[in-house]
């Protein structure tokens, strides 16, 4: 149960201060060592403060609700005091596109190999192929495929241009026009195709499977990252990498980002290097033309103009993916304050 704390409860409304394009209004003053109950309140925003519901719990276990301004209580039970408020859904629309193997249409196997057929033109043949991803408009395709020895990557944007790597992911943009393809080398599975194993006596079999396990555990693993439009960046540490990193940029379908511990990347560049202070790649927002970002870190949210804003509860994109973003934080424990900033 959550520790009981007398709170002397002072609504400030609307205290507004601004500097420059950051709007800051103080919500709750509190007294020395009173806190309020985060866990249990309903801390949603959508371009404002209408939203927010904060719980406390005094010393007698009684219940206060702040809510838009307004102070209610005492209620007996969490439950009870909650239901002042409106339930409200904080989330957001996704600001980054999110990978997928839609496998939107099948190879065409015949005597010669694997085609892919894409409205109406044929490509290949192929030995066989790998994955193959449409874009959600059905207009354009990536796939990997294998041609002779080599693997290939195959696209209706670009030549058919030859890999190293298995495909991790594919993203396309909010526009449907380019699209990525995230690649990871290591050791080439593929060779064992042409290895006889029905030749080999048993004694032979264990010492070749030996060496393959060294093979495997002593080849570097590496992350490339090709575009459809033939640009190719990499080689990038492959630890990092995941289902929306590296990805497309919705609000602004000509840039993609990307977080390798703890450095930011924007369009292939590092343009932050956190030091210590590593973050999720789901937690940067970024203004509609993806050139500045707000990243959360555990202590504080940081911007690409280095302002910073300490102890943030909550951070929200306005009307998703817009110039405003908003957050709250909890202040010197005395106060809770909302921001807003636009870019």
């Amino acid at each position: 149960m959550k520790k009981s704390v007398l709170f002397l409860f002072t609504i400030l409304l609307f205290a507004t201060l601004t500097a420059q394009n950051v709007v800051r209004t103080e919500l709750l003053n509190l007294a020395p060592g009173e806190y309020p109950v985060f866990s249990e309140s309903n801390l949603a925003m959508n371009c404002g403060t209408t939203g927010l519901c904060i719980l406390v719990e005094a010393s007698d276990s009684k219940y206060y609700v702040y809510h838009s301004g307004i102070k209610s209580g005492p209620f007996n039970t969490a439950e009870e005091a909650m239901k002042v408020c409106k339930y409200n859904d904080n989330s957001t629309a996704n600001r980054l596109s999110e990978s997928n193997f839609n496998g939107a249409f099948e190879p065409v196997y015949g005597g010669d190999g694997a085609k892919i057929i894409f409205k109406g033109i044929s490509y290949g043949p192929y030995k066989y192929i790998t994955a193959t991803n449409a874009s959600p408009d059905k207009q354009h395709f990536m796939a990997v495929a294998q041609k002779g020895e080599n693997m290939v990557f195959v696209s209706d944007l670009m030549p058919e241009t030859i890999i190293q790597g298995q495909p991790q992911h594919f993203h396309w943009n909010a526009n449907n026009t380019t699209g990525m393809t995230v690649l990871k080398t290591g050791f080439d599975m593929n060779s064992l195709n042409n290895i006889d194993f029905s030749s080999m006596s048993e004694a032979e079999q264990v010492a070749y499977m030996q060496k393959l396990g060294e093979a495997i555990e002593n080849t570097k693993e590496e992350l490339y990252i090709l575009f459809t439009d033939g640009k190719k960046y990499g080689p990038f540490d492959s630890g990092s990498i995941g289902s929306s990193n590296p990805a497309f940029l919705l609000s602004a379908p000509g840039h993609w980002t990307m977080s390798l511990g703890a450095k930011l990347l924007i369009d292939g560049t590092v343009v932050k290097d956190f030091g210590d202070n590593y973050f999720n790649l789901d937690e940067v927002y970024f203004s509609p033309d993806g050139t500045q970002y707000a990243v959360l870190l555990y202590d504080k949210i940081v911007f690409s103009d280095g302002k910073e804003y300490t102890y943030p509860i909550l951070v929200n994109q306005c009307n998703n993916n817009s110039s405003q973003i908003e957050w709250i934080c909890f202040e010197n424990e005395s106060k809770i304050v909302y921001y807003s900033r636009t870019w």
